[in-house]
């Protein structure tokens, strides 16, 4: 899966879901895949671990041998499950087997030569000085913690990366619709999850594990799903009247359009698309699970589509996703500066685009999950330099005054909220 993942670039999830779709049996897929995800997460800080100590070029190295020797300084460093010296052999047995009998002497040699060397604690940086140190000891590619120094500081990045690096912890979202508070709380505490409320809004719910909740009965029948808290403030941000349509436009995975779809009146028409066939399913499966019925869901393509003239259109624009790398591991080595340009011109286009479709007084919620500016506030402000028929609009709710930034947009800061980090702006046409 690793060497997968290394050699195509697909999402670390598509590359597992292809090994656990049922052809192959393999025994204890929930261990195999916290493995593949913590090796991805901290590889940036094993290879250099590996570099350290391997004479040449490392980064020469054919893929394969290279996560064989990630998975070895990964459990001589961070478990204590396995004893060292049966890491090492099982590392030497499987370069034989999957590599070289040739490369079976590096494998040892380096191995044991981590035992000996007194590695810098993983996650912890004393120089606040150097951004390759400070990148390397928090397994972030240098280009992005060199960003984040700047915007941030030195603490603040170093929070940042170290948030992205705990094991992430999840909160669902319960459908008040299927289930009353207390015959769900109730089913979660039967299944030995512990869970407790969100102190930020209702129906929110972190718990300690996902696992057993995704199995059990209660799933099936809809009663929840899996949503950080970031998105359903962005959900907040959407307010419409009796008989009002409202589009969203970039809607998968279906989580927002969800939640609106239960926050909002019945008489509300909510029209959901995306572009992606295969995510729109998704969405379709997402919400007939739900129950939700009420739900227009088709495929379009927000940069050039025909949509009804509408009063609210929520675009959840496509993103580096940089506020969310805490719950994917692969996304930091997935994303390059170029990106930044690249998802900016899209989003613009998508902006743009859809201000045919707004209706007199009507509102565009803009929103992102990212915490870069070129994608954010950016974005707004080269919009709002073409567009003075437009303007931003506080939001009211009480649920988001916390969150509010001093130029009137939702944004939060993974350390200091507790959650993903997520951009939202509510744009009204004059």
């Amino acid at each position: 899966m690793l060497t997968e993942f290394d050699r195509t670039g697909d999402r670390l999830s598509a590359v597992t879901s292809r090994y656990f779709d049922g052809k192959i049996r393999i025994s204890h897929p929930e261990e195999i895949t916290y493995l593949v995800q913590e090796i991805t997460r901290w590889r940036g800080y094993l290879d250099g671990v590996i570099d350290s100590i391997y004479q040449g070029k490392y980064s020469k190295v054919e893929h394969i041998l290279k996560n064989i020797l990630r998975m070895g300084v990964y459990e001589l460093i961070f478990r204590n499950q396995v004893p060292d010296y049966a890491v090492v052999n099982e590392a030497v047995k499987l370069t034989r087997h999957l590599s070289s009998e040739k490369a079976t002497g590096l494998t040892n040699a380096i191995l044991r030569k981590v035992l000996k060397v007194d590695s810098h604690e993983p996650g912890v940086v004393k120089q606040n000085n150097n951004p390759a140190k400070l990148a390397e000891s928090t397994s972030h590619p240098q280009w992005l913690v060199e960003r984040w120094l700047k915007r941030y500081g030195f603490e603040d990045t170093l929070e940042l990366c170290q948030w992205n690096n705990q094991i992430p912890s999840f909160t669902v979202w319960r459908n008040p619709e299927q289930v009353h508070t207390l015959q769900w709380e109730e089913e979660v505490t039967s299944l030995g999850v512990n869970m407790r409320k969100s102190p930020v809004m209702n129906n929110l719910y972190h718990v300690d594990s996902l696992s057993p909740i995704l199995k059990s009965e209660g799933y099936r029948k809809g009663w929840f799903i899996v949503q950080d808290t970031s998105a359903i403030l962005i959900t907040l941000l959407v307010e419409a009247s009796s008989e009002d349509t409202v589009l969203d436009v970039c809607c998968a995975p279906g989580g927002k359009t969800a939640a609106l779809a239960v926050n909002l009146e019945k008489t509300v028409s909510i029209l959901a698309s995306d572009s992606d066939e295969v995510r729109v399913e998704k969405v379709r499966e997402t919400l007939e699970r739900l129950r939700i019925s009420y739900v227009t869901v088709n495929v379009k393509n927000a940069t050039k589509d025909e949509y009804p003239v509408s009063d609210v259109i929520l675009i959840d624009a496509p993103c580096t996703g940089t506020g969310v790398m805490s719950k994917r591991a692969d996304l930091r080595w997935r994303r390059s500066l170029e990106n930044l340009q690249e998802m900016q011109l899209l989003q613009l286009e998508i902006l743009r685009h859809m201000t045919n479709f707004v209706a007199s007084n009507g509102r565009i919620i803009y929103s992102t999950c990212s915490m870069e500016s070129e994608e954010n506030w950016d974005v707004i402000d080269m919009f709002l330099e073409k567009r003075n028929d437009f303007e931003i609009v506080e939001p009211q709710k009480t649920e988001l005054l916390p969150f509010i930034d001093d130029r009137r947009a939702v944004s939060t800061f993974p350390p200091r909220d507790g959650m993903d980090g997520v951009f939202g702006v509510i744009l009204q046409k004059c």
